[in-house]
């Protein structure tokens, strides 16, 4: 069993049930005193033996019990019937009987539960109140009562008393020193966690880097020869027109357009596997960097504005980043498409943990009634609601305007390394 079980077990279950075992102990020590030592009438010594059986069978409850209230519950009830009747007949609320009354409220305050603090506390305040209206009304003496009780009850009653308030002040400071141990058991587990899962969070960094460099190497570079090699073929081709046909020209320019598309997809591929792609600053620098580039061909003005903290690392959840890219192209490709826009702009706002994206252009707009017929948009629409937690698409002949909403899970104070 680990320790933070062991601290947990003691200091609740096995605490009360050392409580519950020397009160009940005690109180078994009070009776059986009262009915060897003391000489009282036959009716006062069968409740001293009633009392008596009563502690012991509790104790055994509370040896077998599975569930350590029930013998508090037990003890409670039966403890202030016996208060009531023990004091009724040994002076009232002039009896050394009534100091139980106060002594269980602190307990079951203490070792059970609110409700029968309070259950104590009415129960008492009724008691007190009975026995001043029958000392009143002339229906008790309660102070005659007093004068036949014998001195030796009372000092045993005390004593009794005494040492069960000694239990609760010992058991109560052994509690209160498991607590901070638990306490302190529960923050080193904490903070032993915390850096176990930032080793592994660096370990997944530093994997997902190596594998982005090792992808990039073997795939990248192999891609890359083959287009080499394609137009080197064309190129020895070429030099032969008269033996070489129009249509195997098509087929190496198909080729080797093939194995740009191909190359320019595995970069996407590859810098969102790194890690550094979940950030949301290094996302936001590489849609614009493609942007410039796509839009610049095709003389078409494009803006970016970052509205964030150019300081605060904000991140996204892992690998959503490829995501992001394959929709921000789309996007793009489609304005530039079907749009005849003149200007395209990116906007990236940060507000309470949330991260809103904006794309929108002045171009002609189109039917959202007629959505569905276009598979671009669809795949827009579908692709972004599968990542995003809220998605917009707006569109008029003054231009369309798309907005993507997401929770950013971190926003660290380190800097992007």
């Amino acid at each position: 069993m680990s320790s933070y079980n062991i601290l947990t077990t003691f200091a609740g279950l096995h605490l009360k049930k050392k409580l519950m075992y020397a009160g009940s102990l005690n109180l078994m020590a009070l009776n059986i005193a009262l009915i060897i030592f003391v000489e009282v009438d036959d009716n006062f010594r069968l409740l001293c033996i009633c009392n008596a059986l009563f502690w012991i069978a509790n104790l055994v409850y509370n040896h077998f019990s599975k569930n350590v209230d029930h013998p508090y519950v037990a003890m409670t009830i039966y403890g202030l019937l016996s208060i009531f009747v023990h004091a009724y007949l040994k002076g009232g609320f002039y009896s050394s009987y009534m100091f139980w009354l106060p002594l269980m409220s602190l307990g079951m305050s203490i070792f059970l539960n609110k409700f029968y603090a309070i259950l104590c506390i009415v129960f008492s305040t009724i008691t007190y109140t009975l026995f001043l209206y029958l000392q009143l009304s002339g229906k008790a003496d309660f102070q005659e009562e007093l004068k036949q009780v014998p001195p030796l009850l009372d000092y045993i009653n005390f004593m009794s008393v005494l040492v069960m308030l000694c239990l609760i002040h010992y058991f109560f400071f052994t509690k209160e020193n498991l607590d901070l141990i638990w306490k302190r058991e529960s923050e080193m587990k904490v903070g032993d966690l915390q850096s176990k899962l930032s080793q592994k969070e660096t370990e997944v960094e530093k994997m997902r880097t190596n594998m982005a460099q090792d992808f990039h190497d073997e795939m990248g570079n192999k891609l890359a020869s083959i287009s080499i090699l394609t137009q080197s073929l064309d190129l020895k081709l070429r030099q032969e027109l008269s033996r070489t046909s129009v249509e195997e020209f098509k087929i190496l320019e198909i080729i080797h357009q093939t194995v740009l598309e191909v190359y320019d997809g595995t970069k996407d591929f590859i810098w969102s596997v790194d890690h550094r792609s979940d950030y949301l600053l290094e996302l936001f620098i590489y849609v614009r960097e493609f942007g410039e580039r796509f839009f610049n061909n095709l003389e078409i003005n494009f803006k970016s504005e970052y509205n964030a903290d150019t300081s605060i690392p904000y991140r996204l959840p892992p690998l959503c980043g490829r995501q992001l890219i394959l929709v921000c192209k789309e996007i793009m490709t489609n304005a530039a498409k079907h749009s005849k826009c003149q200007e395209f702009t990116l906007k990236i706002d940060v507000a309470s943990d949330t991260l809103r994206i904006i794309f929108s252009d002045n171009g002609t707009g189109f039917d959202q009634n007629y959505i569905k017929r276009r598979n671009g948009l669809r795949n827009i629409e579908e692709r972004s609601i599968s990542f995003c937690k809220n998605f917009s698409m707006e569109s008029s002949p003054s231009g369309t305007r798309y907005s993507l909403f997401l929770d950013i899970i971190s926003s660290e104070t380190t800097h992007i390394g």
